[in-house]
């Protein structure tokens, strides 16, 4: 993808199979999101851990999660850059890790 220079991109993330617990009548869901920006020779420009908190309690399961992302790049000169996106599920103990290729071109 195509960014302009000084702008601010949107990051969707919708988590497939996260782990519920129902006790008591209750559900549970709950992880966090660590992003990082790196470059093409792999430095690291943005180290943001847990950037994302989610936790869910209800009388009725969650169906759609979903994290949403603005990242300002203002600053970030014209180049190749990688978003690197990890969601750790906390009562499920798994974590996914995806990638996001982007393009930072002249205003």
């Amino acid at each position: 993808s195509e960014v302009l220079e000084c702008s601010a991109v949107f990051l969707y993330i919708e988590p497939d199979n996260l782990y519920t617990i129902r006790d008591g009548g209750r559900y549970y869901v709950e992880f966090v999101q660590d992003l990082m920006l790196v470059d093409t020779t792999g430095s690291i420009l943005i180290d943001a851990p847990d950037l994302v908190e989610f936790f869910y309690e209800s009388v009725s399961p969650l169906l759609d999660i979903y994290a949403e992302n603005r990242i300002n790049l203002e600053g970030l000169p014209p180049g190749e850059y990688r978003f690197i996106v990890t969601l750790h599920d906390l009562l499920g103990g798994d974590s996914v890790q995806g990638e996001i290729a982007i393009t930072v071109i002249p205003r």
